[in-house]
């Protein structure tokens, strides 16, 4: 699948879905237009109880000119439980670039596993895996990554950031292989933050 249009896009997109799997994709998606974001798999929790939903085998490559571009992102206001994100390789050219983004407006976003990936970053903000929100998010598991985040940011502020987690407790993160780098702004191979 391949696209290219100036205005906000996704590749696919599942709203409110459970147990679905998207499988063995190859996926190039282009958002030209100013400011205007670039999604490669966008699942989408409106409200109430989706999850195990696995994403595996995909190759995406994301470019957004002037916002966002992200290769996975799992927006929740409900409760999702128990996805699996796995031996994808995702490639990001964006403003801001996220490889794999989870972010819990809801409930609950709990043992997710995201694992055995290749996440090549190059953005002004750059995020290779990002799990943050509001709700509660415990027990996920980032494992076994190659990660690599260029930022081209001049700033006096981290821009680069292997991992970032924030209000995300008893994740278990291991076997990763990190590269994070901003020559002229800080970079963080791991991030851990509260609140």
């Amino acid at each position: 699948m391949s696209s290219q249009v100036a205005d906000t896009t996704y590749a696919i997109l599942l709203e409110d879905g459970a147990n679905n799997t998207i499988y063995s994709n190859n996926i190039n998606w282009n958002a030209t237009g100013s400011i205007k974001d670039s999604y490669g798999v966008y699942l989408f929790i409106t409200s109430g109880n989706y999850g195990n939903n696995n994403i595996t085998g995909n190759n995406l490559s994301i470019y957004s000119q002037s916002s966002t571009g992200s290769g996975f992102y799992l927006d929740s206001y409900g409760t999702s439980n128990s996805n699996t994100i796995q031996s994808n390789t995702i490639n990001i050219n964006a403003s801001t670039g996220y490889g794999v983004l989870l972010f819990n407006f809801g409930t609950l976003m709990n043992s997710n596993t995201i694992r055995s990936n290749t996440i090549n970053v190059n953005a002004s903000y750059g995020y290779g895996v990002y799990l943050s929100g509001s709700g509660t998010s415990n027990s996920n598991t980032i494992y076994n990554q190659t990660i690599n985040v260029y930022s081209s940011a001049s700033a006096s502020a981290l821009r680069s950031h292997g991992v970032y987690l924030s209000n995300a407790d008893n994740s278990n993160i291991s076997l990763l292989r990190i590269n994070a780098t901003a020559p002229s702004a800080y970079a963080s191979d791991v991030y851990l933050s509260f609140g």
